[in-house]
């Protein structure tokens, strides 16, 4: 038997909590890139790993959701950085998240 659909009201309260600030201790910061011989720069906070999963386990249960993660790479990207050439790879992972009821 196929599992209903939220209400609107439901669905509404559900985005807010997903949405919900996570606790300060659980942000973690990422340096993304430097300019100015380090001087400045630009960084990303996020959420330790497990922090994401545990929201959705709380609110929809191991079994109300899934994830798919996506790998590609980048190979051989050249940057200049002090006037030297840098030879570097990327390995870029995307995640879908589908929650049965809110599809």
């Amino acid at each position: 038997m196929a599992a209903t659909k939220f209400t609107e009201a439901e669905r509404e309260k559900l985005i807010a909590q997903i949405e919900a600030p996570f606790d300060p201790a659980l942000v973690k910061w990422r340096v993304m890139r430097t300019f100015d011989y380090g001087r400045s720069g630009v960084i990303l906070p996020f959420a330790d790993p497990r922090a994401y999963t545990d929201r959705l386990n709380e609110l929809f249960t191991p079994s109300g959701w899934t994830r798919e993660y996506t790998i590609s790479t980048v190979p051989s990207l050249c940057r200049m950085e002090r006037g030297k050439a840098i030879v570097t790879s990327k390995v870029l992972v995307a995640t879908a998240v589908t929650i049965t009821r809110l599809s």
